[in-house]
């Protein structure tokens, strides 16, 4: 519940930053709130089972975008640059692979102030080891091991989540391209290098396995900043003034991306309200012997231990934590444990019950 709890504040956060982003690149708050709610949308659009959900994705994206907003706050000075890698670094740590913003905004300053490129490095390189020296002292060295642990990469897997991004937000980025060289002139080329970066660096980390669409949350923040900017360039050639600060404008502007995401066919069906149901999983009743789990009409009961679906379906059927699914996958195919020690003792049926996620040789 905490997960969760800090999940759905960082995606707040997420559509708050977004609008402070692109008020930052000369937006005004017409521009700024369409800005923040293309970031809500988008993200719930590209994938919704990851509002709300107990993951850190979210988390890691709002440090990284609170370092973009506090760079391009103020000219690039010791304590702006020493408070951005702050935020940036403490992203890392959260979420290793939202590596955009920190990539974009060092192209940026080699071109605006080099002379200040020492003092970035210096400054990100000491939190690191700071970072790394405290993550060991309060949890021990494994985690880098973990960290560095060999994946197993498909392009196939690769291909087929860019490709979901682009059917989904092939609109917002056509029209982008088309207004691409107002968008990104002079002191926005860094939302440019942004963009440029996150879209093949989302598509590289979510071919590996254990990966999935959340990848892609990087790349539509950026296309929310990037729709909020447009949208001020836009006005400021086809409307007058008054129009563009009418009310009923406003109030149009701020709910049309959430409201265009909701009848999107291509989205995944109740992810957002799946997410939120979790009063169910974190009752206050105590764990039963005996729970049945949705729609696999599984009964995990008996005396011998289960292998469920995740650890969480483990607790509330008051099972011991056997199996971890999907760290003891992921060391599977990386050749780092050997699998036939699972399989010595699937064979014999030590366990109760087996739960599985998909069908096996298509049957269930």
């Amino acid at each position: 519940m905490s997960g969760r709890i800090i999940a759905l504040v960082s995606f707040v956060a997420v559509g708050i930053l977004a609008a402070a982003a692109t008020r930052r690149f000369g937006g005004d708050r017409v521009d700024a709130v369409f800005g923040g709610g293309c970031a809500l949308g988008f993200c719930y659009l590209i994938a919704p089972s990851w509002v709300a959900a107990d993951d850190p994705q979210t988390l890691g994206e709002a440090l990284m975008l609170g370092g973009l907003v506090s760079y391009i706050s103020r000219p690039p000075d010791r304590i702006g640059l020493l408070r951005t890698a702050v935020l940036v670094t403490l992203g890392g740590f959260v979420k290793h692979n939202v590596v955009a913003i920190p990539v974009a905004i060092t192209f940026d300053m080699a071109i605006r102030s080099s002379r200040r490129l020492s003092f970035w490095f210096g400054c990100c390189t000491g939190l690191t080891m700071s970072g790394f020296e405290i993550t060991h002292l309060v949890a021990g060295g494994a985690f880098v091991d973990h960290l560095l642990s060999r994946r197993v990469f498909a392009w196939h897997g690769a291909r087929y989540h860019l490709m979901k991004y682009l059917h989904l937000s092939e609109f917002p980025l056509a029209i982008i391209l088309l207004f691409a060289r107002p968008i990104f002139w002079r002191d926005r080329r860094i939302l440019a290098a942004y963009g440029i970066i996150s879209i093949p660096a989302a598509t590289i980390f979510a071919g590996f396995e254990g990966t999935s669409y959340n990848m892609f949350q990087d790349t539509v923040v950026f296309l929310a900043v990037a729709s909020g900017v447009m949208l001020h360039e836009l006005r400021g050639c086809i409307t007058s003034e008054a129009a563009a600060n009418a009310l009923a404008a406003k109030f149009t502007l701020s709910v049309a991306p959430l409201l265009l995401t909701q009848a999107d066919p291509g989205q995944e069906p109740g992810g957002f309200c799946a997410n939120l149901s979790c009063g169910r999983l974190a009752g206050n009743r105590p764990p039963s012997r005996k729970v049945l789990f949705g729609r696999s009409g599984v009964c995990f009961g008996g005396q011998r231990p289960a292998i469920c679906e995740s650890l969480l379906l483990c607790y509330r059927a008051g099972q011991p934590f056997t199996l971890d699914p999907f760290n003891s996958r992921e060391l599977i195919l990386a050749g780092k444990l050997d699998q036939n020690e699972l399989i010595h003792r699937i064979a014999p049926r030590a366990f109760g019950v087996v739960q599985l996620r998909a069908d096996i040789c298509g049957r269930p």
